[in-house]
C-alpha cells in the first residue's frame, strides 16, 4: 500500500520518503493508523476518499517540501531532522483529516523539540531561544550537526550535547 501511495502524482519527495518511512519510530506511528477511508474535498487527491495512511504520507511529503524551502543543509541532516521532529509529541495533526494551516503546523512541529531542548539546556547554560527564522538562519550558516537541536537531550547525555550546542550557538564553553 505504501508503494502505491508513493507513486501518486502529488507526492514530490519519493526517495526521501522511502528513507523516512523505513525508520523504526515512523513505522510505529504508521502502525497506529487504521486503514479507514476519509472524506477529502480537495482536488489534490483526485478522489473523494483517501486512506488515513495516504493522508499521513501526504502531510509528511509536504513537511519535507516545507523544510526544503527554508533549510539549505545536507540531505542526510535534513532527513534525520524530519524523522526526529515527526516523532515528537506535536505530531497529532499528521493523523487528522484537515489539510488547512499546514504551514503553521509544520512550523510548530519543527520548533517543538528545539524549544524543549533549549528550555532544558537553559538550566545548565545561558542560551537564548531562537525564533523559527533565526534558527533556520543559524542552521543554514552552520550546516553540520544541526540535527543536534532536535535530539532528545536529557540529564544523562547533557555533557555530550552542551559543547555542540555551544558551537552551534557561538557560545564560549
Amino acid at each position: 500500500m505504501i508503494n502505491e501511495i508513493l507513486e501518486k502524482p502529488y507526492i514530490k519527495n519519493k526517495k526521501r520518503l522511502i528513507n523516512i518511512l523505513k525508520d523504526e519510530d515512523i513505522i510505529k506511528l504508521m502502525n497506529n493508523i487504521d486503514n479507514n477511508l476519509i472524506d477529502c474535498d480537495n482536488n489534490i487527491f483526485k478522489s473523494n476518499k483517501i486512506s488515513k495512511l495516504e493522508m499521513f504520507i501526504y502531510k509528511i511529503d509536504n513537511y519535507i517540501t516545507y523544510l526544503k524551502k527554508y533549510l539549505n543543509i545536507n540531505s542526510n541532516e535534513l532527513t534525520y531532522i524530519i524523522i526526529l521532529t515527526i516523532s515528537s509529541k506535536k505530531n497529532d495533526f499528521l493523523f487528522n483529516e484537515n489539510i488547512d494551516n499546514l504551514d503553521n503546523n509544520y512550523k510548530e512541529l519543527f520548533m517543538y523539540k528545539y524549544n524543549i531542548n533549549i528550555d532544558f539546556l537553559s538550566h545548565y547554560m545561558y542560551i537564548n531561544k531562537r525564533s523559527f527564522e533565526s534558527l533556520i538562519d543559524n542552521m543554514n550558516k552552520k550546516k553540520k550537526r544541526v540535527y543536534i537541536y532536535f535530539e532528545n537531550i536529557t540529564p544523562d547525555n547533557t555533557n555530550f550535547f552542551i559543547p555542540i550546542i555551544c558551537f552551534l550557538e557561538d557560545i564560549n564553553y
